[in-house]
This record gives C-alpha cells, sequence and structure tokens, in this order.
C-alpha cells in the first residue's frame, strides 16, 4: 500500500508507550506520540485539508473511555491548524486478537459515518492512527474516502516489521 506511512519501527519502547497510551489511558503517552509525528512529519501533515482517524472498535473506545485516534487527530489539528472530523462508523470487534484474514474481514465492516462526502470530493485528507500491522483498518478507510473521490494518505506512528 503505497497511500501513506510509518514513522517508527515497532519495537519495545513502542510497544510500552502505546500500552500506557491504549490500555492505562496515559494521555502523555498519547502526546508524546502526537510530537513523534510532528517531528517526523510536520509540513506533511500541514499539506492537508483535514485530518481524519482509522477509527478504534466501539468496545476498545468504550474500555478506554475514548478514541485513541480521535485524541491523536484532535491534538494535530491544535498544533498545524488544519481542522479535524471522525469520518467513519468502527467495525463492533476489536482487531487486537485477530489473524490477518481476519483482521481483513473485520476490517470490511468499517464505514463511512456521512452518506455523502462531497463538500470533500479532490481534498487531501489524512488519516492517523497509533500503529500499523496488516493494514486492514487504514487500508479499508483509504478505499472508502477513494470511492466518494477524495485523496487519502495515512500516517501511523508505528508500523509492525
Amino acid at each position: 500500500m503505497k497511500k501513506g506511512m510509518s514513522i517508527l519501527a515497532y519495537n519495545e519502547e513502542g510497544k510500552a508507550l502505546l500500552m500506557a497510551y491504549k490500555k492505562q489511558g496515559s494521555f502523555y503517552a498519547g502526546n508524546d506520540m502526537v510530537n513523534l509525528l510532528l517531528s517526523a512529519q510536520r509540513d506533511f501533515i500541514s499539506s492537508f485539508q483535514l485530518i481524519t482517524f482509522a477509527p478504534s472498535s466501539y468496545r476498545s473506545a468504550q474500555n478506554l473511555g475514548f478514541d485513541h485516534g480521535a485524541f491523536m487527530a484532535e491534538r494535530l489539528s491544535k498544533e498545524i491548524g488544519v481542522p479535524w472530523r471522525a469520518l467513519f462508523r468502527p467495525s463492533k470487534t476489536e482487531q487486537k486478537k485477530l489473524d490477518m484474514e481476519s483482521r481483513k474481514d473485520n476490517a470490511d465492516q468499517i464505514k463511512l459515518r456521512h452518506d455523502s462526502m462531497e463538500h470533500l470530493k479532490g481534498k487531501r485528507v489524512l488519516i492517523v492512527d497509533d500503529v500499523f500491522t496488516t493494514g486492514s483498518t487504514v487500508g479499508k478507510c483509504v478505499k472508502l474516502l477513494e470511492n466518494q473521490g477524495i485523496q487519502p494518505y495515512f500516517l501511523t506512528v508505528f508500523k509492525l516489521i
């Protein structure tokens, strides 16, 4: 998939940061991840008309009390001055314990929140996420936006190698 990038390999330090954010709700860890994105790709992020995020599952957001992707998108928006908006409805099942094929099937349940995306047609939209594991989630998000005539790209903090 050539529609985006990840800035760091997912290693033990990355895992500790990600777990502090997603399992303990540490906003410091979330801010650290946003700062990593800004340090590496501020100009790239600034080139978009809108920032959105790959959605967490309903269960994951309920367990944590917030959607970690929304937090990242909102923080990037405040730092850069590019508006952000939730564009996707998540699947009900968490991706974490699924194998590659099941992740793809689960990601296929992601839908657009709004029927009409006409106002975004032709615009550059950045999809942020914390970690690129198989690419199923960001891949589905990219495809949904491309089908609406939008120019999507993704940016993740970590990539599982």
